[in-house]
């Protein structure tokens, strides 16, 4: 299986710390809980960094979490602000290759200093800062991409009230 191999593999012997970052929003935070319940169950330390929006709710989870970034809407309103009236594709181009990549870059850096993990899993698009070596200093990263394998009901509370039960949907 994917998930053991990724987790357990060739760090079985030793614990990892494990770096989780993506956007803050239903559809970036919620399919990499799975992996990340696996990582710990496997006694890795498990972190992540993402919206300040979804910090409570991943402590909830007993998750240790810190903010990172802006919100989307933040990230459009500041677009907007830049660029006027622009085409839609510039204001998504900007918005998520520049302003929301630019900002959650300046908070991960500081945590990836202070935590020094042995692995980075992220499932956003990289931006062109991202690309620049960043995290090079990081052992491993990871990129992971959603997908509607999982299936989550945010109407019926989400993975705060199905933890630890199965999150692959079919």
């Amino acid at each position: 299986m994917l998930v053991n191999e990724l987790v357990i593999g060739n760090f079985s012997d030793r614990r990892m710390r494990i770096l989780f970052s993506c956007r803050p929003a239903l559809g970036h935070v919620y399919p990499l809980i799975p992996l990340a319940m696996a990582a710990r169950e496997a006694g890795h330390r498990v972190v992540f960094g993402t919206g300040a929006a979804f910090v409570p709710r991943l402590r909830r989870l007993d998750f240790e979490a810190y903010p990172v970034g802006i919100a989307v809407s933040e990230a459009e309103a500041q677009a907007r602000r830049q660029l006027g009236d622009a085409d839609p594709l510039e204001l998504i181009l900007t918005m998520f290759g520049d302003v929301l990549a630019r900002r959650t870059l300046a908070d991960l850096v500081p945590l990836l200093a202070e935590l020094r993990p042995d692995l980075v899993v992220y499932e956003q698009s990289p931006g062109r800062r991202h690309r620049s070596g960043q995290i090079r200093s990081t052992p491993m990263s990871l990129r992971v991409a959603p997908s509607n394998h999982f299936a989550y009901s945010h109407e019926a509370g989400g993975p705060d009230h199905v933890a630890g039960q199965s999150f692959c949907g079919k």
